[in-house]
């Protein structure tokens, strides 16, 4: 389960569309951080990570 901060920077990364959620996705498994993620603890970042990678899972279906 994410904790509420992670949540609010998922929401706020998935507005900025998919090209840049795939970017943070790359950078992310790179075991970089992004602007968007300056500010979590590791966990945090995992967090994230996991839960961009099933979002954007789904919408590779649909599309």
């Amino acid at each position: 389960m994410t904790c509420h901060k992670a949540t609010k920077i998922i929401e706020q990364i998935c507005n900025l569309g998919c090209n840049r959620v795939n970017e943070i996705i790359e950078q992310l498994e790179r075991g970089e951080r992004t602007d968007e993620t300056n500010g979590l603890n590791r966990e945090e970042i995992v967090s994230v990570l996991q839960e961009l990678k099933a979002i954007m899972a789904v919408y590779r279906k649909r599309t």
